[in-house]
């Protein structure tokens, strides 16, 4: 088995690639730059003031994890530290560091201020496996104690990475808003800001048409009288029933709007039922509604974002899940995550009524609308083709998902087969990081007792690969429950990760134990991850004895080929799918009409895995999203 990763620059806590002190300079130091730390006790970095080609000047100080103060935590790809290096201070002492840090630093440094940062390459001793080990144990907390992270994506050079971001948070904005004038009648006036004053004065106007039927306000406060306002950037436009932490203790609640001006005037000349339905499609922004133009220019920004090394690193997955306030930052653009998994993931928002992208404006589960958009996509020049977008989005809202969950405390069942049946494809310059990454997860979120205690004491750098694959394994089979938790079937037993893998030819590992490093391709047909439905018909006891794997199942029945199974022409009559290729005289090339079932059959059912796909969990817009990308990719090769 070959634990060689040809991604060398996807970072991770190995000794290679951290920042490397300056030997000649080191010398010239009374101190050396890391001092050894107490049990508790985690670096803290300071990021000293500079600008433009200032040199990059540090302090590192000790602080204890249990009351560290505030600091920032950078979550990154090191880079490649082969291919180009930088140097930043530490006093008189000289550090190395990849390409990639630097511009980081150079980034976040203020002109003016000492900002504190927690940056692993440069607070951990590298050269220490010991440090190294005790530190990435402490990695959860690191990140959850931090007042944000920060998730860099590195230089930006996309000209639509602007429209992306101004999209999401304006969409953003507008959803908060709509929630706030959405809520029942109170006495908290909400107030409209904008420097638009003909916009402004649209508003009032109308604002003091309805009030006159006494319907812009709630039942309960038609007795507030408004007084006119002084200032006319400002116009209140309803008093609602609102809580001290939406107004910050403030009067009232200010909404600062960029209105768009022909929306406005449009809207003025329609007649709606009352002032609030006016008030919700006069505010709503310029980004709110997309031309097919304006899609294609965020996919393929979300193309450029997609093809960063970062979202492939293993220990992004848990920098971002555990981290309370997560910022992405691509040069000079910054959004908070959550709010760009709103817009552009896969999930619906269940508290905001967000406008998604992807799901709204592609309408990419919606495939007559999506190909539309495709054709457009692939007929642009090759360079700007947009594919690997559909990487990402699922990417995104996985985080997303597990992000929104953790905070909820609904994952109290946490497993590391789990945790690795949907992490377990991203990549780590050192495979043992694959494991180690999702430790912090099962600590912070599962209440499962063996899960804990294993995680407790799982990460040591002093155990090589094959030691800390095969723990790893023979956990996942001792842990696997003997019944099913609510009556749900299972995914992660360890046979569900026993692939296909015709390149493994050495002794060095039992094949029941995966090897995590390579790239998950074709699934067992009897045990696949996506099959549970084994699981759910045929409950095994599994055990470890020595390097072997020990199953104990039951036969049910000998299976023979069918052959007639698929062919029924009347079945598939009553899928919508079919009824539309009949109905538009689809796929004539391929004859006649029982030649062109044949085709169907095969496309959709036979050569698609998705035919024969158990519905995880009842998410089957993923799968189905699964089988479009597929598709998608497909396309793209044989274009």
């Amino acid at each position: 088995m070959s634990f060689e990763n040809p991604e060398n620059d996807l970072g991770g806590k190995a000794n290679e690639v951290a920042a490397i002190p300056s030997a000649s300079k080191q010398a010239e130091s009374d101190t050396p730059l890391y001092q050894p730390l107490d049990a508790r006790n985690i670096r803290l970095l300071k990021l000293l003031p500079g600008s433009g080609s200032d040199p990059i000047r540090i302090q590192l100080q000790s602080a204890s994890l249990e009351d560290p103060g505030p600091y920032t935590a950078l979550s990154y790809v090191w880079g490649d530290a082969k291919v180009d290096r930088r140097t930043i201070y530490s006093g008189d002492t000289e550090l190395s560091v990849t390409a990639n840090l630097f511009h980081a630093l150079c980034r976040f440094r203020d002109v003016s201020e000492t900002r504190t940062w927690w940056i692993d390459a440069v607070c951990i001793n590298q050269s220490s496996t010991t440090e190294r080990t005790h530190q990435v144990r402490m990695m959860m907390e690191i990140y959850t104690k931090a007042e944000r992270t920060v998730m860099w994506l590195g230089e930006d050079a996309h000209p639509n990475l602007e429209m992306l971001f101004k999209v999401a948070k304006a969409r953003h904005e507008y959803a908060r808003s709509k929630h706030i004038i959405e809520r029942p009648g109170g006495k908290t006036p909400v107030v409209l800001y904008s420097n638009d004053l003909e916009s402004m004065e649209i508003v009032a106007n109308v604002r003091d048409r309805y009030a006159s039927k006494c319907m812009w306000v709630s039942e309960d406060t038609r007795r507030h009288h408004v007084p006119p306002e002084s200032d006319p950037k400002l116009v209140t436009v309803a008093f609602r029933d609102l809580e001290t932490r939406e107004t910050n203790s403030n009067p009232e609640y200010v909404i600062a709007l960029d209105f768009d001006k022909a929306r406005v005037q449009t809207a003025e000349k329609e007649s709606f039922p009352d002032f609030c339905t006016f008030l919700l499609e006069a505010i709503k922004p310029e980004e709110f509604d997309l031309t097919d133009a304006q899609c294609i220019g965020i996919l393929s920004a979300l193309d450029y974002i997609a093809s960063k090394p970062y979202w492939r690193r293993a220990w992004i997955v848990q920098e971002a899940i555990v981290s309370e306030k997560a910022t992405l930052v691509c040069g000079k653009h910054e959004i908070d995550f959550d709010v760009f998994c709103l817009v552009y993931g896969y999930e619906r928002s269940t508290e905001l009524d967000v406008k998604n992208v992807v799901l709204d404006d592609v309408r990419i589960s919606d495939g007559q609308s999506f190909l539309k958009i495709l054709m457009q996509v692939m007929n642009q020049p090759s360079d700007h083709i947009s594919i690997n977008f559909m990487s990402l989005l699922e990417t995104i809202s996985q985080i997303g998902f597990y992000r929104t969950r953790g905070q909820s405390n609904q994952m109290p069942d946490l497993t590391l087969g789990h945790l690795m049946g949907v992490f377990g494809e991203q990549l780590a310059t050192d495979p043992r990081d694959l494991i180690f990454s999702l430790v912090g997860l099962l600590r912070r979120f599962s209440e499962l007792e063996l899960q804990v205690q294993w995680a407790e004491t799982s990460i040591s750098y002093s155990r090589d690969v094959q030691t800390v694959f095969k723990k790893a394994a023979q956990h996942i089979v001792d842990s696997y429950p003997k019944h099913r938790i609510d009556n749900q079937p299972r995914r992660d037993y360890i046979l569900s990760f026993v692939k296909f893998d015709l390149s493994r030819d050495d002794t060095s590992l039992p094949s029941w134990i995966p090897n995590w490093t390579a790239n998950r391709g074709a699934s067992n047909v009897l045990f696949a991850e996506d099959d549970p439905q084994i699981d759910t018909l045929i409950e095994y006891d599994a055990n470890v004895q020595g390097d072997h794997l020990v199953l104990s199942g039951h036969i049910v029945d000998t299976v023979t080929m069918s052959t007639d199974i698929g062919h029924d022409e009347d079945f598939y009559n009553e899928v919508d799918l079919y009824h539309t290729v009949v109905e538009q005289n689809l796929g004539t090339r391929y004859g006649s009409l029982a030649y062109r079932f044949g085709a169907f059959w095969r496309a959709i059912v036979a050569d698609n895995p998705i035919g024969m796909r158990a519905n995880n969990g009842g998410d089957l817009v993923s799968l189905e999203i699964d089988a479009l990308r597929s598709w998608i990719t497909l396309c793209a090769e044989n274009c």
